[in-house]
């Protein structure tokens, strides 16, 4: 798993205003309609027609309205649902039926099947900017449909309609937008005052599942966490309640459902006492995968540790807006060095932290 690293970075977007999210939300829909993994299936523009890939950001023509959405499916058989709404309550129509914690914003989830299946949209194809979601908006296709975060499992309050989506932003005046993934893999991070403390980071995508543990289906994560990786908080609300932990994860055993987990991060070898790490020489960083451990009170097969996230990781004192020597890694964190940082893939040339466009930068 890896491929080619891509992303859509530096974003620089002023104002709390429709403006402001339709353009999160289009370089998110432009970011994965060029993507050669993710395919859009499709798409409700509420203004704008035609491919997504033909909808503009604002200020322009064919520009999606509020609670336009786009489904996206990637190569290996996952979907994802990204939808915008700011002067519409999130989820009115044609955004129907949806659910994100703040009620506006910027929303995602994430959806699969346990044996493979790939017909699991219940929604319009027609994907030129006019379809309606299904309610339910996913269903089974020979196994059972997994839909993240926590709040579309069993015990969740939108088990049924699965329509909950966690929340990549919020509000704020003056905010910084990366979104990085390779072929498999998405993160997206929001600096809400572009002032280094990334309010929300989110990751969705594979984790390498530990020894004798065997997912029922892909194994898949959404992890999403207020800045820094934060060792075992608990990821995933069942009623989707929480602006920056929303998530799930599917346990190998039990109930096969999306569930509440935590990451756990080594307690004290995250220190200045250890990082950078004296055993090296010259002394370098410790760049630690992330464990995950099921943490679901609902239901059973509640507990245990899974397996690790491998495609981005964990650095501890380490500034943010930092990089590797040839900046094909970067930090995000809070704006202090003695924080949990994401390591993630980066263009090997630009300044995090340093654009002061919209338009942001795109690589490779």
């Amino acid at each position: 798993m890896a491929g080619t690293p891509r992303g859509s970075i530096e974003h620089f977007i002023s104002g709390n205003n429709n403006e402001a999210y339709i353009d999160m939300f289009m370089s998110v829909v432009d970011f994965l309609e060029g993507h050669p993994s993710w395919t859009s299936i499709a798409s409700q523009g509420n203004g704008a027609t035609g491919a997504p890939s033909t909808w503009g950001w604002s200020g322009g023509a064919n520009v999606p309205g509020n609670n336009a959405w786009v489904a996206f499916q990637n190569s290996s058989g996952w979907f994802v649902l990204v939808q915008w709404s700011w002067s519409a309550v999130f989820g009115t129509s044609p955004g129907n039926p949806g659910d994100v914690p703040s009620n506006y914003y910027l929303g995602i989830q994430m959806a699969y099947e346990t044996s493979g299946g790939t017909n699991i949209w219940n929604g319009g194809t027609g994907n030129v900017g006019g379809d309606s979601k299904g309610t339910p908006v996913w269903v089974n296709d020979g196994g059972q449909v997994v839909v993240f975060p926590r709040g579309n499992g069993a015990g969740g309050t939108f088990n049924t309609n699965k329509e909950a989506c966690a929340q990549l932003a919020a509000g704020g005046s003056s905010r910084r937008w990366q979104v990085v993934g390779d072929d498999d893999y998405l993160w997206f991070a929001y600096d809400q005052d572009n002032n280094g403390d990334y309010t929300i980071i989110t990751y969705l995508g594979p984790y390498t599942p530990d020894d004798n543990v065997t997912p029922v289906g892909a194994p898949l994560v959404m992890y999403q966490a207020a800045n820094q990786i934060v060792d075992g908080g608990t990821v995933g609300t069942t009623g989707n309640t929480s602006g920056n932990a929303e998530g799930g994860v599917n346990a190998a055993r039990g109930q096969v459902e999306a569930r509440s987990f935590r990451v756990m991060i080594h307690g004290l070898w995250m220190g200045t006492s250890y990082q950078p790490n004296g055993q090296r020489s010259p002394a370098s960083h410790d760049l630690i995968d992330l464990p995950i451990v099921v943490s679901d009170a609902q239901g059973s097969g509640s507990y245990g540790y899974l397996g690790k996230i491998e495609l981005v990781k964990c650095a501890y004192n380490v500034p943010t807006h930092d990089t590797n020597g040839t900046a094909t890694k970067a930090f995000f964190s809070y704006n202090a060095n003695n924080t949990n940082h994401w390591v993630v893939d980066w263009d090997g040339a630009t300044v995090p932290g340093s654009g002061t466009t919209r338009d942001g930068v795109q690589f490779p």
